[in-house]
């Protein structure tokens, strides 16, 4: 932890530009790494949850919010993102789920090999405009389709 701390003094970065993820293949979040977390909060570090609906995320949700400990951010997995704009209801159940543990700041995921589409992103748009309150910002390639 204190590692940590020391680079983010010696190079001059502000904490609240710093973001730890936990990644879905973390099994579980005791509590153990449950201090560490809060202790990373603690010094203004943010965390996002990351691929959800992918791998152990679910999970690690809900032992984060019985732990209460705020996520700032949730990357959505590509799985999830790669049927928005389909009428598929998974982007809406993680979207709800989010929302209902407190995340405001939602990041679709694309990769190299297959990239958010404009088709994607308009069912995310939709959905951004139903909660006015989410901030959504898109990571990774766009391509056409």
């Amino acid at each position: 932890m204190r590692q940590v701390t020391d680079m983010i003094t010696k190079h001059g970065v502000r904490p609240a530009q710093v973001q730890f993820e936990i990644l879905e293949k973390t099994r579980t979040i005791n509590a153990k790494r449950a201090g560490t977390i809060e202790i990373l909060m603690s010094h203004g570090i943010r965390i996002a949850l990351d691929d959800y609906g992918e791998g152990h995320s679910k999970t690690l949700l809900q032992q984060m919010k019985s732990h209460r400990i705020p996520i700032h951010s949730m990357k959505i997995g590509s799985s999830i993102t790669a049927t928005a704009g389909n009428g598929d209801q998974k982007l809406q159940d993680c979207l709800v789920e989010g929302y209902e543990a407190g995340i405001r700041h939602f990041v679709p995921e694309g990769s190299k090999d297959h990239p958010v589409t404009e088709r994607q992103l308009d069912g995310l748009r939709q959905k951004q405009e139903e909660w006015s309150d989410i901030d959504m910002e898109l990571e990774g390639p766009v391509r056409k389709a």
